[in-house]
């Protein structure tokens, strides 16, 4: 191993031999303001500054002491994986860096040179070996700085910086015009959703079929003399095992019920606020859609009731956000509880078509349950309802809940929290859903899901060649580093040389005598 090492010092130089080993570190001086770059500062994507600070001396975080030119790159120490790296452009010059920051200035080094240096595949694979911390995981400035670069003349950096920019250039170009169909895409879904659900995209079969859909009085009848009828029957059930034991249903210990409120519907003052309807439809809320024979809302248990510790490679599945994704059921992430666990939270089971709803950090995120998805239960962060499936579709109520401007206008209206975004549960009872009859619901869906059909496959094309231009982006760094992107030229001085003279103007600066201050008698 040693020799191994040895042979690749010689054939290669570290880092630290191409920078200058020490930036000025000290805090912003002076009454005025400060621009002040942190980790936050950074877009990883675009490996650009593009959220400086402006901060009062007075408040200058502790990590606010390098100060920063034009040229430098920034190397985030920690969560290397992520390879939050910028070089600090010429109207940053003289700004506060964050100590979070190992920062290069080149010394013998090609402009660019050290920037996609850092953003080679194995620049970051080599600092992912280094981390050290579970909680905090980062690297130290001394084992970025002795990464080791292949040995380029100074005239070879700078072929293969400019033949880095000419192609990132180019796939750059393409990446902007795959993006920007991707968001005309999201432009004629969020149009069609809008059109489906202020229903103009069946207005023609509704014409066709107005003699035979139920009215809207007729439906609401429908809704309270369903849950009268189930009021009545659980509370004929509880007189009679009253002082026999526990009234059980689905697993779950019954109180004694409670007579129906009627379902509760928009008044006339909030109906206005809200986009007009078709004939016989009306603005429901999204509690009064669900079924009489289930809870009307539910989240997973809280606190103490279910810990991650009692998770286990088998059992029960546990439905988390991960699971619930922009209208389709996930089995990416699978947390698992043993069956006596289960048994302690069975009331919090999943049933097929149940529709589930994200209220932390992704919040609004929904789908339905799948008919063949095995026992799994919610945790705390997902919702559930069990739709009346006599009244409304479950697909219908996910797409109104993903694609109706109202309710999605309703559900941004009500989050709070920007580091992790959430929004109370009690809220879901009262979003507005636009309720069409059942079989105009169905139509609705079937237009729906005709015209995605292609929007589909062409956002998953998409996403695809997005896969790819980043694959051929580490592709690139990778063969520039290997020396395989531009041929070398045997006139180019020898990198030995340059770094030879590099060691010399070293050497003369920490020859110079240094400065002392004379102390007073």
């Amino acid at each position: 191993m040693k020799e191994e090492g040895k042979r690749q010092r010689d054939e290669g130089r570290t880092i630290a031999e191409l920078t200058e080993q020490r930036v000025e570190q000290r805090g912003p001086i002076g009454q005025d303001d400060f621009v002040y770059v942190d980790i936050s500062s950074v877009d990883r994507e675009k490996k650009r500054i593009v959220g400086p600070k402006i901060l009062p001396r007075e408040k200058a975080p502790s990590r606010a002491k390098q100060i920063l030119r034009a040229g430098d790159v920034l190397v985030s120490m920690t969560r290397p994986n992520l390879n939050a790296v910028a070089m600090v452009p010429l109207a940053l010059d003289g700004a506060i860096g964050s100590t979070g920051f190992h920062v290069l200035r080149s010394r013998g080094a090609e402009l660019g040179f050290l920037f996609y240096a850092v953003q080679s595949p194995d620049f970051v694979n080599a600092m992912c070996r280094k981390v050290q911390g579970a909680l905090y995981p980062a690297v130290r400035p001394e084992d970025i700085s002795s990464f080791i670069l292949p040995p380029f003349s100074l005239e070879q950096q700078r072929r293969i910086v400019a033949k880095i920019e000419e192609l990132f250039s180019e796939l750059d170009e393409g990446v902007a015009n795959l993006k920007k169909a991707r968001a005309q895409l999201a432009v004629y879904r969020q149009a069609l959703l809008k059109h489906a659900f202020e229903g103009h995209l069946t207005a023609d079969w509704r014409a066709q079929h107005a003699n035979q859909l139920e009215s809207a009085d007729q439906l609401l009848a429908r809704i309270r003399e369903e849950r009268e009828a189930r009021y009545q029957e659980d509370l004929r059930a509880w007189n009679n095992r009253k002082g026999k034991g526990d009234l059980i249903r689905d697993g779950e210990i019954l109180t004694k019920p409670r007579k129906p409120k009627p379902p509760y519907r928009l008044d006339s003052d909030e109906e206005v606020k809200l986009a007009e309807l078709p004939p016989g439809w009306k603005w429901m809320t999204f509690e009064s859609l669900s079924s009489p024979a289930q809870r009307s809302i539910q989240s997973g248990p809280f606190g103490s009731s279910l810990k991650h510790s009692e998770f286990s490679e088998d059992g029960i599945l546990v439905i988390g956000i991960d699971n619930v994704q922009k209208g389709y059921f996930s089995k990416g992430s699978q947390n698992r509880i043993p069956p006596k666990t289960y048994e302690r939270l069975r009331k919090y089971s999943a049933r097929p078509h149940d529709v589930l709803m994200t209220v932390m950090a992704t919040v609004g995120r929904c789908c339905s349950v799948p008919a063949d998805l095995e026992t799994a239960i919610i945790t705390k962060h997902v919702y559930r309802t069990s739709p009346n499936l006599k009244l409304v579709s479950p697909s219908f109520v996910v797409s109104a809940l993903l694609g109706c401007p109202a309710t999605v206008k309703a559900i941004e209206k009500d989050k709070v929290g920007q580091t992790r975004p959430g929004i109370n549960g009690d809220i879901l009872k009262w979003l507005p859903i636009p309720l069409p009859p059942l079989e105009e619901q169905e139509e609705i869906m079937r237009v729906v899901s005709a015209s995605l059909e292609g929007v589909d496959a062409l956002e998953a094309d998409i996403d695809l060649n997005l896969q790819k231009a980043e694959a051929l982006r580490q592709s690139i760094l990778k063969k520039a580093f290997a020396g395989e992107l531009v041929a070398q030229d045997p006139a180019d001085e020898p990198a030995s040389e340059l770094l030879a003279r590099i060691r010399a103007e070293r050497e003369a600066v920490a020859a110079q005598p240094t400065k002392t201050k004379r102390r007073k008698s």
